[in-house]
C-alpha cells in the first residue's frame, strides 16, 4: 500500500459552516480539504504537520532538486553552421504570347504579356491598386489563379514583376 495513499469522503455541512470553511481557506491560501483535514487531526489528536508546511516542504525539495540537476547558468548555444550560398533557382515560365522571363521565385506565374504592359503603364502613371485591377477586370484579363484581380493580388504580382525587373 502506498505511503500517501488518500480516500475520499462526502460530508454535508450547514450553509454557515460551509462559508466559515471557504474563508478560512481561502484566508490561508488552503483547499476545504486541508482545512477540514488538519481540523480532523486537531479534534482526534493525531499530530501531523500542517497541510501548507507539508506541501511548501514538497515543493522546497522538489525545486533543490531540480536546482540541483540542472547546470548552474546556461552552457553557450552552439554555434549555426552556415552553409555556402547556393546561386538562387531561376525559372523561366512561358505563358502563352509572353515574352520569356527569368525570376528569383519559382511561384510565379506571368499572366499575360498585354496584362503585364498595363499593369507597367497604369503603375509608371501613378494609378492605384483598386484602379488598376479594375481596369484588368473590364478589359477580361484574370489573374494566374483564374481569379479576377483584386488589390492584393495585384501588388503580389507587381512585386514579382519588379523583382523580374520589369517595372
Amino acid at each position: 500500500m502506498k505511503e500517501n495513499k488518500t480516500a475520499a469522503l462526502s460530508l454535508r455541512l450547514s450553509a454557515d459552516l460551509m462559508q466559515l470553511l471557504d474563508e478560512r481557506a481561502s484566508a490561508e491560501h488552503l483547499t476545504r480539504t486541508d482545512v477540514t483535514a488538519a481540523a480532523l487531526r486537531a479534534y482526534l489528536g493525531v499530530s501531523s504537520p500542517s497541510p501548507q508546511g507539508d506541501k511548501l516542504d514538497r515543493v522546497i525539495e522538489l525545486l533543490e532538486t531540480i536546482a540541483g540537476a540542472a547546470p548552474q547558468r546556461k552552457a553557450a548555444a552552439p554555434q549555426r553552421q552556415t552553409v555556402p550560398d547556393k546561386p538562387e533557382m531561376q525559372r523561366t515560365t512561358t505563358p502563352p504570347n509572353a515574352p520569356q522571363r527569368t525570376t528569383s521565385d519559382p511561384r510565379f506565374q506571368a499572366v499575360d504579356s498585354e496584362a503585364d504592359a498595363l499593369i507597367v503603364s497604369l503603375t509608371q502613371q501613378g494609378a492605384g491598386l483598386a484602379d488598376i485591377a479594375a481596369q484588368l477586370n473590364a478589359q477580361g484579363f484574370r489573374s494566374a489563379t483564374g481569379g479576377e484581380w483584386s488589390r492584393s493580388k495585384l501588388r503580389d504580382y507587381r512585386h514579382k514583376l519588379r523583382d523580374a525587373g520589369l517595372i
